[in-house]
């Protein structure tokens, strides 16, 4: 089904998040067997998925230290536009997108947690 209100399909959304996530792993899991300490460092870990990815970021180890997470960037993001409703995003398809990405995310991390699994089978056969 395609929401009328955008080119956007939630079954491809969904696959999308599969892929997106079934790839990251991957990149992921190469950068930890591959490099001690991007199993110590998230900033490192991100820095090396990068590198894996074709973009070489340059900056000395002492600064890059001090910079913030891109995990704590989102989710400080988040709050400010989603629990304190300020600086809300300016194109309406971004809230639409969001919804149907975080709905996506949900129900592919969800089915893999045993409590979600029989739940998730429940759900999809209801017609």
């Amino acid at each position: 089904m395609v929401d009328s209100q955008t080119s956007f399909n939630p079954d491809e959304t969904y696959k999308a998040v599969v892929k997106e996530f079934t790839d990251a792993k991957a990149l992921v899991e190469s950068c930890l067997s591959e490099d001690f300490r991007s199993r110590n460092n998230d900033l490192w870990l991100l820095l090396k998925a990068w590198e894996k990815q074709g973009i070489a970021v340059m900056i000395d180890w002492e600064r890059f230290q001090e910079l913030f997470s891109f995990e704590t960037i989102r989710r400080t993001r988040q709050e400010i536009q989603n629990t304190e409703g300020r600086f809300l995003p300016t194109d309406p398809d971004v809230l639409i997108k969001r919804k149907y990405r975080e709905e996506a995310i949900r129900d592919y991390y969800g089915a893999k947690s045993f409590i979600f699994q029989n739940f998730q089978k429940k759900r999809y056969e209801i017609k």
